[in-house]
């Protein structure tokens, strides 16, 4: 990629976290959210080893 295409994935991703992050503040209970952090630790464990 050229670095107009890298600043570009990464302000995709950044958005599409900011969006994910106020999904679930407005949509979940605290217990749900708790849910998800625990399985995108073991996804990112799954991942990385």
């Amino acid at each position: 990629l050229t670095a107009e295409g890298r600043r570009r994935a990464e302000e995709g991703r950044q958005a599409r976290g900011e969006w994910l992050a106020a999904q679930l503040q407005e949509k979940c209970t605290e217990e749900e959210r708790q849910t998800v952090i625990a399985a995108m630790a073991v996804l990112e464990r799954l991942v990385h080893d």
